[in-house]
């Protein structure tokens, strides 16, 4: 298959550059060279005249899906097939057989070809990208590593096997998920797969528990009703944004929290139909009731204040079921991460987070929902808190972490995409540090 395209491409290729001998004289094939010969692939397709070029780019496609129709008949022997002896599994005990030398070289011949089509893709700019089928190899590494098998179902609607590989790479039991109760938990049918959730990720109110930032501390709540009184309920009923700002004592301690306002530049919707009616009923009346009017003294707006909008998922503990309030451990955290962000500041920075901004009163919970999305949208910054993406080094190539932030719990969750959808800036807290979209997609 590869002397195959790069012929057509006008690559000549030197197959003894594709084997190396290890350690103990064994002959292997290696690919240490495809970056080399991707890169001359490409320069011949620069150098090449528009009519070659296109012609020269369907030739290698249809080479491609020639060697896709053969290869996936394979994995789909390989999936359905119990004996599956063709691949040499036949030797290799129970999960074992998974890892077989067949199952291993076809999943080489596997990655291989997907990176043919994805070269092929970029260099002359096809729309389509032929797609290999995915072993069940992959998805007993998924598995194994402790993803859902509901989620190693998206993850093969969503991507190759080139990024499922390298999501099994990735150890996720160390976010403590149980998927006793998931749908699916036999890995034989997740090709029937039907769109159901992880029930890790679903919130369970009788039994949902706010965590603190370890798991040896045990400090107080901070709540809103015990310390902050009626400030929050005064600032929603301005359709203002209540802010949050924790100032801490000398001994690294909560001294008192406050919560300030800000008011929204936007209107929503139901505010703009008002004042539209008003801007009618105004221009009906006579100029002198219209003068009157104006000459009034208004109330003096409040200011807009920058602040940071967080973005969570609940099922990693930052959220609370049964009141306003979060350990105090966490907002000090939270304070000491949206301070970061504006580097040496003396003074905290305001920053909203709906475990305590949206009320559990039913009066004022409807009112702070409608709000929300004027508070994401007109934040400075949106910053993302998600448990697997604060294991991540910032250090991390840029492609690792999209890739991360793609199928982390955030970016599958429908109530955090708009908040993300929203934010003029939005930044992603790591290990170590932040990164904004905006140095990811450069």
């Amino acid at each position: 298959m590869l002397v195959e395209v790069l012929k057509v491409a006008g690559v000549d290729v030197d197959v003894a550059d594709f084997i190396c001998e290890n350690d103990v004289g064994q002959r292997l094939i290696s690919t240490a060279f495809l970056p080399y010969y991707l890169g001359i692939w490409e320069a011949r397709a620069e150098s090449s005249d528009s009519e070659s070029h296109e012609e020269r780019g369907v030739k290698i496609n249809d080479r491609l899906s020639e060697s896709r129709v053969f290869v996936n008949s394979i994995v789909l022997r390989e999936r359905f097939s119990n004996k599956a002896n063709f691949l040499g599994q036949e030797d290799w005990p129970g999960e074992a057989r998974w890892l077989s030398n067949g199952c291993l070289v076809l999943f080489s011949i596997v990655l291989l070809g997907e990176a043919l089509a994805i070269a092929n893709s970029r260099i002359y700019s096809f729309t389509i990208l032929i797609k290999f089928e995915t072993l069940e190899l992959v998805d007993r590494l998924l598995l194994k590593v402790g993803w859902c098998a509901n989620e190693v179902a998206s993850i093969k609607q969503r991507s190759d096997n080139s990024e499922a590989y390298y999501l099994s790479l990735i150890d996720r039991h160390h976010l403590g998920r149980s998927h006793k109760s998931c749908s699916i938990q036999d890995p034989s049918i997740v090709l029937n797969w039907t769109k159901e959730q992880c029930s890790a990720d679903q919130i369970k109110e009788h039994d949902y528990c706010t965590k603190h930032s370890s798991e040896l501390c045990n400090c107080r709540h901070i709540s809103v009703d015990e310390f902050l009184g009626q400030d929050l309920f005064r600032v929603l009923s301005r359709r203002q944004a209540p802010l949050i700002l924790v100032h801490r004592d000398a001994y690294n301690s909560i001294s008192y929290c406050s919560i300030v306002s800000s008011r929204l530049r936007g209107l929503s919707s139901w505010v703009r139909y008002f004042w539209k009616l008003a801007r009618w009923f105004f221009r009906s009346t006579s100029r002198i009731f219209i003068n009157r009017v104006h000459s009034r003294k208004l109330p003096k707006p409040s200011p807009v204040i920058p602040f940071v909008a967080i973005s969570h998922v609940w099922a990693d503990g930052l959220g609370n079921v049964k009141r306003n309030s979060l350990p105090e451990c966490q907002l000090l955290s939270i304070q000491n991460m949206v301070n970061n962000l504006y580097g040496m500041t003396s003074e905290p920075v305001a920053f909203w987070i709906d475990t305590i901004c949206v009320p559990h009163d039913p009066r004022w919970r409807k009112l702070a929902i409608i709000e929300m999305n004027r508070v994401y949208r007109e934040a400075d910054k949106v910053l993302v808190l998600d448990m697997a993406l604060r294991k991540v080094s910032l250090h991390c190539a840029p492609e690792e972490a999209l890739l991360r932030i793609k199928y982390s719990n955030w970016a599958r969750r429908l109530w955090t995409l708009p908040e993300g959808a929203l934010a003029n800036n939005l930044i992603f807290q790591l290990k170590d540090g932040t990164i904004s979209g905006e140095e990811l997609i450069k």
